[in-house]
């Protein structure tokens, strides 16, 4: 394997990216020393070709860079919003909420950098995805993402600014990373979707092809009988059977049948790398929603504590019932989601064994040139094959219900739930 850099900014070029993006800041101070990189690990047999490859600096590295161009954007939008948060309770002498605010835009950059790499690592086998369409010489070759970020921020969709007013406040640190892994899960329900069509495309190809073999070879047997099986026809009717023209040739054929199958296993195999990526993200979504809610009662607890009341008791009650309610549309979309995914595994687990039938099948046709008329013969037996790789009802639905968390998210925003759930209570704003 070899290492090919597609893009490397070091941190003489991000700290002063990120910081002419922020602007003039008054109390917040522009982060120094990042650096962001992203290179493929690729078989050595075609690292000169890749290089030299028009193509591949267009799909590959344009995406790099827009990787890159959108962490340097939201790092330097972020931290304008967060320096104006800062600056109010700077000038209202709020040392301990300055320090929580601190505390709260450090946890969201750890958790955006996470998002960043994931993104970075997506897209840029997707451009590869891409590439090997344009570049079917490619479609044996493995790549590997690197990708290097000292400290980033991206996808962060609430402005941390917003959430400096408060002593208790809902998924603060978070929602922001949350919101980053649905519009990944969501992504990935669209890649789902995509290979599975083409799963579908293939294999009613490849249904074709197999047919067209199968009925060539019974017309051109049937010419071979009524001609006596004379050894002169036999072999003319063989050479052209076994050719690239006429009307009994089926190398055409044979070769669409084993492309068809290679689009089948490589597409096959992206869904299921996607269907555990989806069932890993939409699990860590549901583990972010239950530490917030854990981190955010253990607060509520201390102020019901330090104030003793039992009113401040009786509040705490309802105020997790408030928040349960709040949370729950978009959890039930999250767990309908995870179980559509796992449904789809277990469906996707019946096409292997017919992917294994269709390919020992394909690999005996394309071994049989030049071989003898027997030969073929007897390997030629399509009737009833039975080839089924995919299932609509299921990847639609695993599409779709990974979709509808996008909308749902929007109810997770921080200051508002927090408003909600605090409103006619001891800790109300």
């Amino acid at each position: 394997m070899a290492i090919l850099k597609l893009i490397t900014m070091p941190s003489s070029v991000m700290d002063k990216a990120i910081a002419s993006t922020a602007g003039p800041l008054k109390v917040m101070t522009a982060p120094t020393g990042m650096n962001f990189a992203i290179e493929i690990d690729v078989d050595k047999a075609i690292i000169k070709s890749i290089e030299k490859d028009p193509l591949l600096q267009s799909i590959m590295v344009d995406k790099a860079q827009e990787i890159y161009q959108d962490l340097v954007s939201r790092i330097g939008k972020n931290l304008q919003a967060t320096d104006k948060g800062a600056l109010t309770l700077q000038q209202a002498g709020q040392k301990e909420k300055l320090e929580m605010l601190i505390t709260v835009v450090n946890k969201g950059i750890e958790e955006a950098r996470k998002i960043a790499v994931d993104r970075a690592q997506k897209e840029v086998l997707k451009a590869w995805d891409e590439l090997v369409k344009a570049r079917k010489e490619y479609t044996k070759y493995k790549i590997k993402i690197g990708v290097k970020i000292t400290t980033a921020l991206a996808g962060l969709a609430v402005s941390i600014g917003l959430l400096a007013g408060g002593v208790v406040s809902f998924g603060a640190s978070s929602i922001p990373g949350i919101v980053g892994m649905v519009k990944s899960a969501v992504a990935i329900g669209a890649q789902i979707k995509s290979a599975s069509e083409e799963i579908e495309t293939a294999q009613a190809r490849l249904d074709k092809h197999l047919k067209t073999i199968e009925a060539r070879f019974i017309n051109a047997k049937g010419e071979f009988n009524k001609k006596g099986k004379a050894q002169e026809a036999g072999n003319m009717l063989l050479e052209q059977f076994l050719g690239a023209s006429g009307p009994f040739a089926v190398l055409p054929s044979i070769k669409g049948a084993v492309d068809d199958l290679g689009v089948i296993k490589s597409k096959f195999g992206g869904i299921k790398v996607h269907s555990h990526d989806a069932a890993k993200n939409l699990n860590s979504i549901l583990n972010k929603i239950d530490e917030a809610r854990k981190k955010f009662f253990e607060e509520v607890d201390k102020q019901v504590k330090k104030v003793g009341s039992s009113q401040a008791k009786n509040d705490r009650k309802e105020i997790e019932k408030r928040l349960d309610k709040e949370l729950e549309p978009f959890i039930a979309k999250v767990q309908d989601a995870l179980e559509k995914v796992i449904a789809y595994q277990t469906r996707y687990k019946t096409a292997e064994p017919r992917i294994a039938v269709a390919e020992k099948r394909v690999a005996e046709l394309a071994k049989l040139k030049g071989k003898g008329w027997k030969v073929f013969e007897n390997v030629l037996v399509f009737s009833d094959l039975g080839l089924s790789f995919t299932d609509p009802s299921q990847y639609a639905k695993v599409s779709e219900s990974l979709a509808g968390i996008l909308p749902s998210v929007g109810s997770l925003v921080a200051d508002k739930i927090t408003k909600k759930v605090f409103d006619g209570t001891f800790l109300e704003g």
